[in-house]
């Protein structure tokens, strides 16, 4: 059986000729390898192209700006909320709360840590109310921010004979996203710290008694 050479190689036998099938078989083999060959010297060629040489620890993703076209991101002003109150104490503290009514029983084995950081007595500059206020260290996420209020029931300070440098008190706290009323409980480092919150927490209670006294003066 004869075949026609479609194939174009070095060898006698030119393209297009009719040749025997074991002729076909060599110059189909000679084609495989003259191709194989080539493509390994262009492979293993250091002068390519210089496109295709990188280093080990190149990033095609990564993007480099040098000089003049180098990217600058604009430094945006944080709003914590507390820009127009006023720093009236501040204390070093850990915090608790629990909802149960007896808190007095349970204390300090259903309550939630809170955290340790910085509590504020803040002052309103437009209304002079003043708000208690703390953050959690580092991550600075809120974890007590209510209004010392008047009302009967709330931000009465209590103390437990077992904890002598702790406050517990009950009030309308506003640091998660829903307000809920909560018995909070700080604990301070000395029983000096321990008196002069109890002081600055009174004054604020009494400051916002007689505001919300003048209301209806007002009215």
């Amino acid at each position: 059986m004869y075949y026609r050479n479609l194939i174009n190689t070095d060898s006698q036998i030119p393209k297009d000729s009719i040749v025997q099938k074991s002729q076909l078989k060599d110059i189909t083999h000679q084609y495989k390898f003259k191709y194989l060959n080539n493509f390994l010297i262009q492979s293993m060629d250091p002068h390519g192209d210089d496109d295709e040489q990188v280093g080990e620890d190149y990033n095609p993703e990564q993007e480099v700006f040098v000089g003049e076209g180098q990217a600058t991101l604009p430094q945006l002003p944080v709003q914590t909320g507390e820009e127009n109150d006023e720093e009236v104490a501040k204390f070093r503290a850990k915090i608790y709360r629990f909802a149960d009514a007896q808190w007095k029983v349970i204390y300090m084995i259903y309550s939630q840590e809170r955290g340790v950081g910085d509590m504020k007595f803040l002052k309103n500059k437009q209304t002079n109310k003043i708000r208690l206020l703390m953050r959690q260290d580092k991550t600075g996420k809120l974890i007590a921010n209510h209004f010392i209020t008047a009302q009967e029931g709330f931000c009465k300070l209590s103390q437990l004979k077992t904890a002598d440098k702790s406050w517990i008190w009950t009030c309308y706290d506003a640091s998660d996203e829903q307000p809920k009323v909560w018995q909070l409980c700080v604990r301070f480092i000395s029983p000096e710290e321990v008196e002069r919150f109890k002081t600055e927490f009174e004054k604020a209670y009494e400051s916002n008694k007689a505001l919300q006294e003048e209301v209806p003066k007002n009215e």
